[in-house]
Parts: structure tokens; C-alpha cells; sequence
């Protein structure tokens, strides 16, 4: 052995003795916690009480108390606190103000600093969503050169709570951002209002010369998909702040679409001077196309029933059909036939279960075990809408709007408009 390395390798050992000397006489803060317990359950809008020791040897810098999510998301404002003692109480109170919190398991995590030394703590807790409610229902109706948007309260009384210049394609309430949403679709703008005040938050001009500028509008709880006539395919969350982007495919433009589990855009796209009508997937993270098919038949409604597969309602031939996208094969397949006449609108009922409007009638068509049942016959019905908070059933014919106990088929309450009902959203708290 070299006398170099002989003195390296003690120098060496010099180092670590003396690391370990520091260790010892340079301790981690220790931090007690009294509250909250990993056995606490916690609603949105509750405080959480934090209560516990942090002592050290040396003046405590700083304390940081924060609260993240499965993801290691924060969800709640971050505590800071400068103690510049030796010992500190924790006396602290930590606001949930975040209506969105999910049920489930959060992690809470204190955090002591002496300046050289840092200790982590841990403490599981349990947060239960805060309810959702339905604070109203909204309908749309246009007269051909403006839209009325009126709201029912809880009673089911009508109050005027905007007007929009031009026509109507679609109308959504995103409760989430509490915006609503009218869209027009030669004249009428895109237009978003404060739920709870009227003010018009933002909006995006229709800029179209006799013929359609915007030509479909989907929602997912905080975001709303919007197709031009221009082939472009735009989301905006709330504030009217741009996200998602995509292109339909050449000489065609967007219509129905759905978001597929977080992952995938899918869309319906007729051709702008044929007949063919394509359904064309999208990835969510790039809005690169990812696959299309032939599909020729016009989709009125699509819901994601698995992981690999959607339900269609389509109509074509002067016949409302069900079909079964599978993305995997990126094809499709016909599970059981319909009633007869072309389909006015669906609503899901729950997974793989739908009442479908057709020829004025309502069914309850069931993907799962593959049948369909009449539900409630000869009303006219033009539109339906279903509201699993309440479990009621929204249905309208023209200008009447009747609200059914789902399960019962009880008319709860009727309600005459001044014109017909072109679209129902409900307003929820959250």
C-alpha cells in the first residue's frame, strides 16, 4: 500500500468520524403531533386543527405544513411559520376552501428546519367530498334570431337569466368553474356567463358568412370542446383559457365528440361536400390523431361504456340503431336491434344503460344484457335529460317540460315554456 493511499484512506476515516461527530451533536428537529390522528375524517370546507411539538437543539428556521393529494398535488393553502426558538407549539388551522376535494386518503406533511438539519412527518387524512347538490336547471330556446336562457329554481319556477343575439347550437352549464355556455352556430356567439351573476366572463366572436362557423360543443366537468367549421377543434377551461387543440381530418369538420376516459377525443366528422361520415380518435395529451374509421351514419349520441369500447346511437336509413365502437379493432358492431323510427336524444341513465327518445316514445335500452323495454309512451318526446343526483327524468315535448321520478315514472312537475326547449343543462354546486 502507497503512503498516498495510506493517507487518503485516513483522511478518509477522519471525515466520516467527524460527519458522525456533527450527527451527534447536531440533532434533526423532533416534531410530536397530536392533531389531526390518521383515524380524523374531514369534509370540504372543514378546518383541520394541527397541534403537536417541534423541538431542536438549535433555533428552529422555519416550519412548513402542506397538504397534497394521491398525485402530490397541494389542495390546500401551505402554512409557513418562522419560530426562530428552540421549541415551538404547533397551534395552526388549515382551511379545506377546495369544493372539488375527492373522498380519499390525503397526506399531510410537517416539515422542520434548524438550518442544517430537516425532519419530515407524515400524517394520513381522510377527507369525504362535499355534497353535490342541484342548485337549478337551465333551458335554452331560440326564436331564430336570439336565444333565451331561463332558469328554474328548485321549485321549478322560471326567472329570464340571459338573452343571446343570434342562433343556437348548443348549451352547456360547466357547475365545476360555475360558467354557463351558449354557442350559435351561423350567427350566434360563443358566450360564457357567471352562473351566479349574469356577467358575461368570455366569449368568442362568430365570424361566419352564411354559413356555419361553429358546429359542435361537448363538456367534460370543467372544460368545453368546441368545433369550427374551419376543421379546428378547440377546448377552454374556465376564463376561456385555451387547451386542448386538434384538426378534423381534411374536407370534413367536427360534430359529436365525447372525451374517453381522460385519454382519447373521439368525434364524429361529416364531409363538408360528401356523404361520408368518419368517427376519429384523438389523444388527449397532443391532440394527434390517432385512428379513423368509415362510419356513415349520423351519431346523435356516444357514451364511453369500458376502457376499449363506446356505445353509439346513431341514425341512418330512417332508423336509430346502437353500435358498439370498439377502439382496439377500430371498428364497429350492431349488439341487438332498436325500436323502430329515428332517435331524438338519449340520456344515461348509468353505465351502459340509456332511455332513448325515438318516434315520440321513451325505452330503456340496456348495453349490458343486451335488451331494450318501453318505458313511457306517447308523449312527444323531443328531448330527455336524466339527473342522477335526484333521480329524476327530464323530459320535453316542444314547448312543455315534464319531471318524472325515474324509478316510479311519477310526474313530479310540469312546466310551460314561452318557446320550445331546444336544450336542458342542470347547475350543480360543484
Amino acid at each position: 500500500m502507497s503512503v498516498q493511499f495510506k493517507y487518503l484512506f485516513g483522511m478518509a476515516i477522519l471525515v466520516m468520524m467527524a460527519c458522525k461527530k456533527d450527527s451527534v451533536n447536531n440533532p434533526k428537529p423532533v416534531i410530536s403531533v397530536t392533531s389531526p390522528t390518521s383515524s380524523h375524517y374531514f369534509t370540504a370546507f372543514d378546518t383541520i386543527l394541527i397541534s403537536g411539538q417541534v423541538n431542536d437543539n438549535e433555533l428552529i428556521q422555519s416550519i412548513t405544513i402542506s397538504l397534497k393529494d394521491v398525485n402530490n398535488v397541494s389542495v390546500a393553502q401551505r402554512i409557513s411559520i418562522f419560530p426562530q426558538t428552540k421549541e415551538h407549539t404547533l397551534n395552526e388551522k388549515m382551511y379545506l376552501d377546495n369544493i372539488h376535494l375527492n373522498s380519499g386518503q390525503y397526506n399531510m406533511t410537517i416539515v422542520a428546519n434548524d438550518g442544517e438539519n430537516e425532519t419530515h412527518k407524515f400524517i394520513n387524512v381522510n377527507i369525504n367530498s362535499f355534497p353535490k347538490t342541484r342548485k337549478g336547471v337551465f333551458l335554452f330556446s331560440n326564436n331564430g334570431t336570439t336565444t333565451s336562457i331561463t332558469k328554474l329554481d328548485s321549485a321549478f319556477n322560471a326567472s329570464i337569466f340571459q338573452t343571446v343575439s343570434g342562433d343556437f347550437l348548443k348549451g352547456v352549464v360547466n357547475s365545476y368553474d360555475q360558467e354557463i355556455i351558449s354557442c350559435g352556430s351561423t350567427t350566434g356567439d360563443l358566450t360564457a356567463f357567471d352562473v351566479g351573476s349574469g356577467q358575461l366572463l368570455w366569449s368568442v366572436n362568430n365570424n361566419a358568412t352564411g354559413f356555419a362557423f361553429f358546429t359542435g360543443v361537448s363538456a367534460t366537468k370543467n372544460e368545453v370542446f368546441v368545433s369550427y367549421y374551419n376543421r379546428t377543434i378547440q377546448s377552454y377551461l374556465s376564463g376561456g383559457i385555451p387547451k386542448f387543440s386538434a384538426e378534423a381530418s381534411i374536407s370534413t369538420y367536427a360534430t359529436q365528440s365525447v372525451v374517453h376516459h381522460d385519454e382519447l377525443f373521439i368525434a364524429e366528422q361529416p364531409e363538408i361536400s360528401g356523404a361520408d361520415i368518419r368517427l376519429v380518435a384523438y389523444y388527449m395529451a397532443s391532440g394527434i390523431e390517432k385512428q379513423q374509421m368509415l362510419l356513415n351514419e349520423d351519431v346523435q349520441s356516444m357514451f364511453s361504456f369500458s376502457e376499449n369500447e363506446l356505445v353509439l346511437f346513431n341514425n341512418g336509413g330512417g332508423a336509430g340503431v346502437i353500435k358498439v365502437y370498439d377502439i382496439a379493432q377500430n371498428s364497429v358492431w350492431q349488439p341487438f336491434t332498436l325500436y323502430s323510427g329515428t332517435i331524438d336524444d338519449v340520456t344515461e341513465i348509468s353505465n351502459g344503460v340509456y332511455v332513448v327518445a325515438q318516434n315520440g316514445d321513451l325505452s330503456v335500452v340496456n348495453r349490458n344484457n343486451f335488451s331494450k323495454l318501453p318505458y313511457l309512451l306517447g308523449l312527444n318526446a323531443s328531448k330527455v335529460k336524466y339527473d342522477a343526483i335526484t333521480n329524476q327524468l327530464f323530459v320535453v315535448s316542444g314547448s312543455v317540460l315534464e319531471v318524472y321520478d325515474y324509478s316510479s315514472k311519477t310526474i313530479i312537475a310540469t312546466y310551460a315554456h314561452t318557446d320550445i326547449i331546444n336544450e336542458i343543462s342542470f347547475w350543480y354546486n360543484r
